[in-house]
């Protein structure tokens, strides 16, 4: 009798659960228009940069997102006055960014091979400029050019060759802090004094890559 009452008020039970229906106070709060939206980091160079102010904006100068024209120079002789190259350079985006230089040598070619290259026991199978032209990289603020500038690194070019180097910061021209009016890049080229008659005729061929990174 006591096991017909149990499965009676179970089979009652499932139908009600079947059957009938439930009713919950509730309400609900709705949050509209939500929207993410992506920041913006833009690398623009003037190249060759003589200082403010410079005529228009953007100068005839500017580059952003072609090539920037490079520099060649033949005859050099160990001694001559270094060769300064000034670039101005501005993050155009909305997000910080640290600004990174990079040397990629192409080529290092030995040219003639002069006898005053052979008498210091020099060959045809590569040149010797990579290993004696010296590069300075400098990077501040406009305002200390050109007598109080920042020395990042220095070495020969084929030191520097595959490197990326860190200059520094690059802020967003969005950001709200007012001293974000770009920087200056310097590069410094030199032969030394000291370097041999092995670079003779010799000559070098490389890339500069300037390389803007969203700041972790």
């Amino acid at each position: 009798m006591k096991k017909f009452l149990i499965l009676a008020l179970a089979t009652v039970l499932a139908l009600g659960l079947i059957g009938g229906s439930f009713a919950y106070f509730n309400d609900t709060e709705t949050s509209s228009g939500n929207s993410f939206t992506a920041g913006t980091l833009d690398l623009q160079v003037v190249s060759p940069y003589g200082g403010e102010p410079y005529g228009g904006f953007p100068p005839t100068a500017t580059y952003n997102g072609g090539n920037i024209p490079g520099i060649s120079l033949s005859n050099m002789a160990p001694g001559d006055p270094p060769i300064i190259w000034r670039m101005h350079v501005n993050n155009i985006g909305s997000i910080d960014g640290n600004l990174n230089i990079h040397f990629n040598v192409t080529a290092d070619e030995e040219n003639t091979l002069e006898e005053p290259e052979v008498e210091l026991g020099d060959d045809d199978s590569i040149g010797e400029m990579g290993d004696n032209l010296m590069v300075y990289i400098y990077y501040q603020d406009e305002s200390q050019w050109p007598n109080n500038l920042h020395l990042v690194t220095s070495g020969t070019l084929n030191d520097l060759h595959s490197n990326k180097i860190l200059l520094g910061a690059l802020l967003g021209e969005l950001n709200p802090d007012p001293a974000h009016d770009g920087k200056d890049v310097v590069l410094k080229f030199e032969l030394p004094s000291a370097t041999t008659s092995v670079c003779q005729s010799d000559s070098v061929d490389f890339d500069i890559d300037l390389i803007l990174e969203q700041v972790p």
